[in-house]
């Protein structure tokens, strides 16, 4: 969780206060693609040093979810439709063979798991919550990959799902991250009646519409205020 702004007023931020805060704002959706990520403005943001908001900047990027260029600095990615297009794509061939395994037959106490997970995230949804719903709605996917039982498969699927969520992050308007529990609840009931055509269905309907509702700027925002993104006050 994010550190509060009374906090971060007083005292010097943590390593995993910086990286909560820059990762919530990055799921938020509050820095545009392209945006610059210096560790000297972090690190003066925060009351850090450089070191540390260095170690959250290479620690984000070896996650995929910056673009660390050398001699340049750090930046969020900047994916383009061509990139979304080829992800959603594998990923409609991948989830379609784990919720048809999946139909044939899942345990009672996996299908009260994904009813308990979809709670979480109808609550996060409610909540307007949306750095959470998009961490919960990726989640979910790797659920049902987890409940197959097949470790290639759930690690395929985790390869995946990291672009797919930085998509969604930067591309998806805020105002229909409200989709995805609706969505989920339609792909956990086809599971519970052990219906493998509308399983199938449902989840490829649910990947192509989040897909539609990519909608990628055709120009960089400018002039983004940065602490105000993160969240951090005046020190």
């Amino acid at each position: 969780m994010a550190m509060k702004r009374t906090t971060r007023a007083r005292r010097a931020a943590s390593e995993s206060e910086i990286y909560e805060a820059v990762l919530a704002a990055l799921l938020d959706g509050r820095l545009p693609a392209g945006t610059p990520l210096r560790e000297h403005h972090l690190a003066a943001m925060f009351g850090a040093t450089r070191g540390r908001a260095r170690k959250v900047l290479i620690r984000l990027g070896h996650e995929g979810r910056l673009e660390l260029i050398p001699n340049r600095g750090a930046f969020v990615p900047t994916p383009s439709l061509a990139d979304a297009r080829r992800v959603f794509a594998a990923r409609r061939v991948l989830e379609a063979g784990i919720v048809a395994t999946l139909a044939q037959g899942i345990a009672r106490r996996d299908l009260d798991k994904l009813r308990r997970h979809l709670d979480a995230e109808r609550r996060a949804a409610t909540a307007g919550r949306r750095h959470d719903s998009v961490r919960l709605s990726a989640a979910f996917h790797a659920l049902l990959a987890q409940v197959v039982g097949n470790a290639e498969i759930a690690e395929s699927l985790e390869r995946l799902l990291l672009p797919a969520q930085l998509l969604v992050s930067l591309y998806e308007p805020a105002s229909l991250s409200h989709c995805a529990p609706t969505e989920h609840e339609q792909v956990v009931d086809a599971l519970a009646a052990g219906d493998v055509k509308r399983a199938v269905a449902v989840m490829t309907s649910h990947l192509r519409a989040i897909e539609g509702r990519l909608a990628v700027p055709r120009e960089r925002p400018s002039g983004i205020d940065l602490a105000a993104a993160l969240g951090v006050m005046p020190r």
